[in-house]
């Protein structure tokens, strides 16, 4: 019995719904020491989500959890974060059809601060838009959170989504990177973000690539780095 390992990546595979159904039944008990649960990459659906988060019930030892690129849906994440009520560890839903109703679910565990001790959430290439981005942002305002790292790229956010984030920046102090590739906030909501983070000296490093931002939203960028030496910004992607 192999019970000691703490790490298993079992990322970009075929494992499917069933498979994902067996595995998670063999997680659950107190036995196992898994820190670390890869499952990024592997089509495991809504069905396998389901599984998953039947699984964090009872398995309280993980620290860190990707299902990214699992197509789980709102219908997965949200079954995903009622289980997480008693179990707060998560880290990446890249890419899985998160909509409105998905990231709810996920800004009503961060209200409650279930999941404080998450340091990296990865919710990039979903469809959150602006709606799901101020409640987000809303849950994210505060001093109990310890969420270092947050990736919001290529959800579609716009202007709106765009204020809201600012908003959330000069009362969050705990971000250390932030990335909104991708969202067309363009220079209104350039220029929003670059003056909250003129009351943030803790955010290191923003991703703002892809975004219509044209001169006025660069000369905010430009008088930003004037003043903030420390702030690396990224205006293409790698």
């Amino acid at each position: 019995m192999i019970t000691s390992f703490s790490s298993l990546n079992l990322s970009h595979n075929s494992i499917g719904p069933k498979e994902t159904a067996y595995l998670c039944q063999s997680l659950q008990g107190t036995s196992h020491q898994i820190l670390t649960l890869n499952l990024g990459h592997n089509n495991i659906g809504v069905e396998g989500a389901l599984d998953v988060a039947k699984c964090l019930q009872t398995s309280q030892s993980l620290c860190e959890l990707d299902l990214s690129n699992n197509n789980i849906q709102d219908t997965g994440t949200m079954a995903i974060c009622a289980s997480l009520n008693n179990n707060g560890k998560l880290q990446t839903l890249a890419s899985n059809s998160i909509g409105f109703e998905g990231c709810l679910a996920i800004a009503s565990l961060l209200e409650k601060k279930v999941i404080t001790s998450v340091s990296s959430l990865n919710l990039s290439h979903n469809s959150i838009g602006p709606e799901g981005t101020a409640y987000l942002c809303q849950s994210l305002q505060g001093i109990s959170h310890q969420l270092l790292t947050l990736n919001l790229g290529h959800n579609n956010i716009g202007v709106e989504g765009a204020l809201d984030v600012a908003e959330c920046l000069q009362a969050n102090q705990s971000l250390c990177e932030l990335d909104l590739s991708s969202n067309n906030i363009q220079d209104t909501g350039t220029g929003a973000i670059c003056e909250s983070l003129k009351d943030n000296g803790k955010l290191q490093t923003i991703c703002l690539a892809s975004n219509g931002i044209w001169a006025p939203g660069c000369l905010a960028i430009a008088s930003l780095m004037e003043r903030m030496l420390s702030l690396s910004i990224y205006l293409i992607t790698n």
